[in-house]
């Protein structure tokens, strides 16, 4: 086992320190035959083969993929910049600290590594020595330090299941893993306080509960479901956002078969898992306290001495200890505790070193496909500039290519969110995307309350390309409602209209981004805030309205929308990774038109956000004269591109209506659905002999029908 002494681990290198200057002291990994200069303050590298390699990365245990590049350059007696890395020599030994400097003239290129004596044996204890370099950053160490003990430690890599080409072509289904169904009863009561009526409290749901209705997130055509965190949490809270155990799973949801076992049922059915994550705070297990700015800090206790913060994190010097936040600004909503839940002391190597560790073991141990990264904001940028390289490199060292991570900051500014996605902070790749918290406040405006109209939304894609990193200016994850915002059709917003959360998922389900469905919206969940917004979707003790008895119902209208506009995604490119061309909008409600567009292949979609009937202006197409249009939500409604390559004037949109529109010879059918069933979900048969009757959406096969129809449990006679 290789171990860390910590007290190396937080030395800052010497300002004082020099580079080596004997040729003695350079090794050359390659083992090219370079001329190496006595004076190595000289920038000049004269090189003996005419072609040298190319700069010299060296990947740790051949897996962990290339270390940084930055250049080392002699500019008036300066060195700038400074690089670490780690390098494999043969099976055995590691040469863990080796300076990296690349001598750069011309085309010529070469990079030699300091070498430290004697070289340590991999079961040694890793240590830290003085940088020699004076600008190093100690975001390198944590990252190559994770890396190295990640990849010591973790499974070999057998068949990871893989990530998709593009999470563009992904919808993603959240679920609170309590609220969803109750698969195994008797765990119910398992470090925590079972109260199915409590809407603070455990209701039962549970890993096999999602396991068991994964056929209803695979008829809704999702292809990947978000789950709350796992790890054992302080007092076994339901949501899982209050840790004291960050390696451990809490008991009430499962065991960690039960997680595998999920996580592998939804791979056999092409469904990823992502994972939420929590990396800037734990339980509330210490006494609380008001704010206090730093220097001055409180000392640390714990309520129950009897319960605490369990290792890596079992010392209070890994936490912050300036109290709760009372201003919602920086720095004091970093350092301070959100709503009383321990803040980690993320800026501190050891801290970031095991988190890097503890959720990279979760991605090899689990075989997930993403993390949802909880209070992003409340977390120094340098963590996220640190943390996900590192998490990234292990997960494509496992066999994740793409693994995705997307973070909640909680804020409607775009300069806010996307400074949090890729480079834009400066510095290393943070996170890949963020929930698109500036959509999600226009969206409601449009659509909820139907307050302003649709050119907020044109507003908003115009920033993409100003605040967001070009990774993730067209990945950003959307959402109508979560767990912690009141419900799109609660009486903040649309207040039951129906309608209008039909216009909003088409209007979500074929714009940019990846698109985020919060379990039983599809069922028409009314609740208002937290806790209120996190019903039980089975037929539980904590629901009201639509909420109310077993909501798994495939037959209502807003299930099958969903699953129709899931279908499109998939039939359409456009819909996924096109470029997107406004066609019509307002400053106030009414027709919203736009293109989406991936090479030859355009789709015309039109939202009407208004209560009211409209009629859209002519909207300006790439089809040719003469071409059909067919809605394909509505294949009686048709429209005829004229000898201008625009649609005409005057088609009609009645109220929250909507279409999309194809041309007819690209048109495609229409996956059958079933439209009603006699007996209601959730509902028993008097006796065994009572009729069932199925309705679909066109005529089908009665014997294919009936072969296909199985019950569960299963019934005899």
């Amino acid at each position: 086992m290789v171990r860390i002494a910590r007290k190396e681990l937080n030395r800052k290198p010497s300002a004082t320190s020099r580079m080596p200057r004997k040729k003695s002291d350079w090794f050359h990994p390659r083992q090219h035959a370079w001329t190496v200069p006595e004076n190595v303050r000289s920038t000049t590298i004269s090189a003996v083969r005419k072609t040298p390699p190319e700069e010299f990365s060296a990947p740790l245990l051949g897996s962990i993929g290339d270390c940084a590049r930055p250049r080392f350059v002699n500019r008036s007696g300066k060195w700038k910049k400074c690089a670490f890395c780690l390098c494999l020599f043969g099976a055995i030994q590691i040469l863990p600290f080796c300076n990296r400097v690349a001598f750069r003239e011309g085309k010529q290129s070469a990079v030699y590594h300091h070498q430290p004596s004697p070289v340590p044996r991999r079961n040694s204890c890793l240590r830290y020595r003085s940088c020699r370099f004076p600008l190093a950053t100690q975001h390198t160490f944590c990252f190559l330090l994770a890396s190295l003990l990640f990849l010591l430690h973790a499974p070999a890599s057998f068949g990871a299941f893989p990530s998709p080409s593009d999470w563009r072509d992904v919808t993603i289904y959240q679920i609170i893993t309590d609220r969803w169904d109750d698969g195994d009863p008797s765990n119910n009561t398992l470090n925590t306080t079972y109260n199915p009526s409590a809407g603070d409290k455990t209701h039962g749901g549970d890993f096999k509960g999602i396991q068991k209705r994964l056929g209803y997130i695979k008829g809704l055509g999702m292809t990947a479901i978000w789950i709350s965190p796992i790890p054992l949490n302080a007092y076994g809270e339901y949501h899982g956002y209050a840790a004291r155990d960050f390696t451990q799973i809490d008991p009430h949801w499962g065991t960690l078969a039960d997680l595998k076992s999920l996580v592998d049922a939804c791979h056999a059915q092409g469904i990823r898992v992502i994972l939420d994550v929590v990396c800037n705070h734990g339980g509330n297990l210490f006494n609380d306290n008001s704010y206090i700015a730093p220097p001055a800090a409180y000392t640390l206790t714990y309520r129950d001495p009897l319960r605490t913060h369990a290792a890596p994190f079992n010392s209070t010097a890994y936490w912050h200890a300036q109290g709760s936040i009372g201003n919602w600004t920086d720095p004091e909503q970093i350092l301070g505790e959100l709503f009383g839940l321990d803040d980690l002391k993320t800026e501190d190597p050891y801290v970031r070193t095991q988190l890097i560790n503890i959720w990279s073991n979760w991605i090899t141990s689990l075989d997930v496909d993403g993390f949802r990264i909880d209070t992003v904001k409340h977390v120094e940028m340098g963590f996220w500039q640190t943390w996900a390289p590192a998490v990234r490199a292990n997960a494509a060292a496992f066999g994740k290519s793409q693994f995705f991570m997307f973070g909640e900051v909680f804020d409607g500014d775009e300069a806010k969110c996307g400074s949090y996605t890729g480079t834009k902070a400066g510095g290393p790749f943070a996170l890949d995307s963020v929930l698109d918290y500036p959509q999600y406040y226009r969206t409601n405006s449009v659509f909820g309350t139907a307050s302003t109209g649709a050119q907020t939304l044109v507003d908003h894609y115009n920033a993409l390309p100003v605040y967001y990193d070009p990774a993730a200016q067209y990945r950003l994850v959307t959402f109508l409602d979560n767990h912690d915002n009141p419900r799109f059709l609660s009486s903040s917003f649309a207040n039951n209209r129906i309608a209008r959360l039909h216009a909003a998922l088409v209007y979500q389900m074929t714009s940019y981004g990846v698109p985020c469905v919060y379990y039983g919206t599809e069922q028409y969940f009314n609740g208002g805030g937290d806790p209120y917004c996190r019903e039980d979707m089975f037929d539980g003790q904590f629901e009201f309205g639509p909420s109310l008895g077993n909501n798994f119902d495939q037959t209502t209208y807003g299930y099958r929308l969903l699953r129709q506009l899931n279908q499109l995604r998939r039939e359409y490119s456009a819909l996924r990774r096109g470029s997107l061309l406004v066609r019509e909008v307002h400053s106030s409600p009414g027709i919203f038109a736009f293109s989406r567009i991936d090479g030859p292949q355009e789709i015309l979609v039109v939202v009407n956000t208004s209560d009211s009937n409209q009629t859209g202006q002519e909207w300006q197409t790439g089809f040719a004269a003469g071409t059909t249009l067919v809605n394909i939500l509505n294949p009686s409604q048709t429209v005829t591109v004229n000898l201008a390559n625009k649609v005409p004037a005057g088609t009609p949109i009645v109220g929250n209506g909507y279409a999309v529109f194809v041309p007819s010879y690209d048109v495609v059918n229409m996956e059958p659905e079933v439209v009603s069933v006699s007996v209601a979900q959730g509902d028993s048969l008097v006796t065994p002999r009572d009729a069932i009757t199925i309705t679909f959406s066109e005529p089908m096969n009665e014997a294919s029908v009936a072969n296909a129809l199985s019950f569960d449990p299963p019934v005899t006679g």
